[in-house]
């Protein structure tokens, strides 16, 4: 049983009225058994089931789960998802916490999708609403694209990879590493595709190339060069403001560093910085006119000429 807050269980409510239009046992959701008011909340009965995938990832130190554990799950969270297609309802917060197991001793990696609370119909989702957890956020979410049942597909692929890697796939941190992960796993988005996101300017920066208008990741040393060729314009009248460098996005932190360096050895970062540091300096040199002759005392700029 459940006590939470009125109105989002009440939507809960609405989306497991929706759920009961179909065999919840033959589409791996959980099953309500009932729910009434006490005072100001809503208390929902569901059937006993065992512990999440998160409590059970947990229990045995996020060691992988094997390729025939995973296809079994796979299998049941593809099925689910079909059910949720047959009434039109996007669940919207699928993760391993929202997973459970039935019972794992009885039924090993029998599972069912709970927890319905932010679960809407697909006609009702807003194109730019900020919905579903950041580490499970499908891109065209991050990217204010048109939404439909298809980002619970997203999400479902991001826990099977979890669950086969035993850790996050992608960074933690940020929408923009999320995306900048992406770019460097897929290649850029289709320039159709960026073109109809709400937020496509947040990570991404047009410009023209061969007579073509593209779209380009943008990066922190990008954004420093321009905020710096802003500040060292030979016009006056031309030179940004510190209203305006306010606003930069090198200040906006709309580009943050990945927090993966971290996870690197200290002779690595130091080797990462160097190179990282040469070629901002080689940007120097090549976009804002910095004496080369000055940049090349640099120990950065010399290792990256080395390289």
């Amino acid at each position: 049983c459940r006590i939470s807050g009125f109105h989002l269980d009440l939507n809960e409510i609405q989306a497991l009225t929706e759920v009961s239009k179909i065999d919840a046992d033959q589409y791996c959701l959980v099953k309500c058994i009932d729910w009434f008011r006490y005072k100001s909340h809503i208390c929902i009965a569901f059937e006993i089931l065992d512990k999440s995938l998160d409590d059970f990832m947990s229990d045995r130190d996020d060691l992988p789960l094997d390729l025939h554990e995973i296809r079994t799950i796979a299998w049941q969270l593809l099925i689910a998802l079909q059910g949720l297609k047959n009434i039109n309802l996007v669940h919207g917060d699928i993760k391993l916490d929202n997973i459970m197991l039935v019972n794992q001793v009885s039924e090993p990696f029998r599972v069912k999708l709970i927890d319905f609370g932010l679960a809407q119909k697909t006609s009702h989702i807003q194109t730019g609403s900020r919905i579903q957890n950041l580490l499970f956020r499908a891109p065209e979410v991050m990217l204010g694209l048109p939404l439909d049942e298809r980002l619970d597909m997203w999400t479902v692929g991001y826990v099977l990879a979890m669950l086969y890697a035993g850790i996050y796939i992608h960074p933690q941190d940020s929408e923009y590493n999320i995306i900048r992960a992406l770019v460097e796993m897929h290649g850029m988005p289709d320039n159709e595709l960026l073109e109809q996101g709400l937020f496509t300017h947040k990570f991404f920066t047009q410009t023209e190339e061969n007579s073509k208008v593209v779209w380009k990741l943008d990066t922190p040393e990008q954004d420093f060069i321009d905020l710096l060729k802003r500040m060292l314009e030979v016009d006056p009248n031309k030179r940004i403001s510190p209203s305006e460098a306010f606003e930069h996005p090198f200040f906006t932190m709309k580009s943050v560093q990945p927090s993966a360096v971290r996870l690197h050895s200290a002779n690595n970062g130091l080797q990462n910085d160097l190179q990282k540091q040469g070629q901002l300096a080689a940007l120097l040199v090549n976009t804002v006119g910095v004496d080369q002759n000055l940049m090349i005392q640099l120990p950065a700029f010399q290792y990256c000429c080395e390289v």
